[in-house]
């Protein structure tokens, strides 16, 4: 079932639960008026009504809970698309008046060895932020996805030049990927086509997109240590 379809399923049992749930309690309360001959409720109904009506609030608000979580995540992901030609350049000194085109085109050639690239091949490069003192990241979006995993793909070429690639993501998914590094190390952790991906103890890879499965990965590599533990 895809997000939307799913997201109006949640929000129409949502609806028909209380719907179902204020005429049970209408009903109730015509039953109990002044007018009416019925005995009061006693402690023992008043407290299974509680209980039902607990039970009933949980699990809307998990339902609800699951709705913004479904829409959050489409919004996230549909984000990422927009962002797919998109890299960041990092630790490229910063000069006045400088011409970032033929900035990156040096670094294109010159470190990366795709001199076959051209400045057509960029659609958009400006520098992210305000100007504090240190070199600002660079932002690069390719006019093809192919040219983009091109640079993407040679990055490792960079290594001793003081200058990195790295993924345009977006806010929340920049924050759970620092909250990953910080749970398994930095050299665990890298993004790739704008999911996270953990290199775990035994080597296996998991791809997580939000902080939920960030805490899931965590926890089973935690029970998974205890177990090894105690064997």
């Amino acid at each position: 079932m895809d997000q939307s379809l799913q997201m109006s399923t949640n929000f129409d049992e949502i609806v028909k639960m209380f719907d179902s749930r204020m005429k049970v309690y209408e009903d109730r309360l015509k039953k109990l008026s002044p007018s009416c001959s019925a005995p009061a409720m006693d402690l023992k109904s008043l407290t299974s009504e509680f209980l039902d009506f607990k039970t009933f609030v949980w699990k809307t608000l998990t339902l609800m809970k699951s709705h913004v979580e479904m829409l959050t995540l489409g919004l996230e992901r549909h984000e990422a698309y927009l962002r797919r030609k998109v890299v960041l350049i990092h630790g490229v000194a910063e000069e006045k008046n400088e011409t970032l085109s033929s900035v990156i085109m040096n670094i294109l050639s010159s470190h990366l060895e795709l001199s076959d690239v051209s400045t057509s091949e960029i659609q958009v490069c400006h520098r992210l932020g305000v100007h504090k003192g240190k070199p600002r990241p660079i932002l690069v979006r390719f006019n093809n996805l192919s040219t983009r995993q091109l640079v993407w793909n040679s990055k490792t070429l960079l290594k001793g030049t003081g200058i990195t690639l790295s993924e345009f993501l977006t806010r929340s998914k920049h924050h759970v990927f620092m909250e990953a590094r910080k749970e398994f190390g930095v050299n665990r952790c890298w993004t790739s086509d704008g999911k996270i991906i953990i290199l775990l103890p035994d080597k296996t890879r998991r791809k997580v997109e939000v902080l939920s499965d960030l805490h899931a990965v965590a926890f089973q590599v935690s029970f998974n240590f205890e177990i090894a533990t105690f064997a």
